[in-house]
């Protein structure tokens, strides 16, 4: 009986340990500065940046502030960013998803390999999708469809053309 107990709680461990590791391959946080999202919707969002940076092993932040403390939201976003990795032990791999109150304005910050990944012309792809959102107070969905934006680029299908190769011709 000693010998399956302790069969049984090497694989616990082993467990927790493989689980902890993966984990710590990224991160997601949502810091909903300016108070546009209800408990219920932050979830919604943590799923949605869970999944996604799960999907490509990016550290992905959900930024909302009434203050940029007289910064742009370029300056506001990249700061976050840099905190998080510097201060918080972040990956440098990731993006960060800003609606800056302040300025009136949605940005997206990108970092170490999302850099590479995105070019300025899927950014501003990806911000569009959730600017008419944002612009009617649907903030909710403005994040969520930046979000599912930006996951659709990283997909080998996606075509800017909107056509989706199947490759059965």
């Amino acid at each position: 009986m000693k010998k399956i107990s302790a069969i049984v709680l090497a694989l616990i461990f082993a467990f927790l340990f493989s689980v902890s590791s993966f984990a710590d391959s990224f991160n997601v946080t949502i810091d909903d500065g300016a108070s546009l999202f209800t408990e219920e919707e932050i979830e919604i969002i943590n799923i949605d940046a869970l999944d996604f940076a799960s999907e490509n092993n990016y550290s992905v932040a959900v930024v909302t502030t009434d203050d940029a403390m007289g910064k742009s939201s370029m300056e506001y976003a990249d700061d976050y960013y840099d905190n998080l990795i510097f201060n918080n032990g972040w990956s440098e791999d990731g993006m960060l998803f800003l609606i800056d109150m302040d300025n009136r304005e949605i940005y997206i910050s990108c970092a170490g390999l999302c850099i590479d990944e995105y070019s300025d012309y899927e950014l501003n792809l990806i911000i569009d999708k959730g600017y008419d959102c944002v612009v009617n107070g649907e903030y909710l969905k403005c994040i969520c469809s930046m979000i599912n934006e930006a996951k659709n680029l990283t997909s080998d299908d996606y075509d800017p053309d909107g056509y989706i190769e199947t490759g059965d011709w």
